[in-house]
């Protein structure tokens, strides 16, 4: 889904897009030469982010979306 979806928008109402993290571009998809975001990773509630990147490798036709993020106690 684009991040523009209808079915995706009350998804993002009830958690957050690591992407919000990440260096410059943010597009997945096609791999080869990303032209779109169709890749998410969403956190919630106690979960904090500390980096989101996408690495610049070609496994298969999407781009990988990594995030490192933290479940914040108390």
């Amino acid at each position: 889904l684009t991040p523009d979806s209808e079915i995706l928008k009350p998804i993002l109402e009830l958690y957050r897009d690591t992407a919000a993290y990440i260096q410059g571009c943010n597009f997945t998809f096609p791999s080869d030469k990303p032209n779109c975001k169709i890749d998410y990773i969403l956190v919630g509630g106690n979960v904090s982010v500390k980096n989101a990147e996408i690495p610049e490798l070609i496994a298969a036709d999407h781009r990988v979306v990594t995030a490192e993020v933290e479940i914040n106690k108390g």
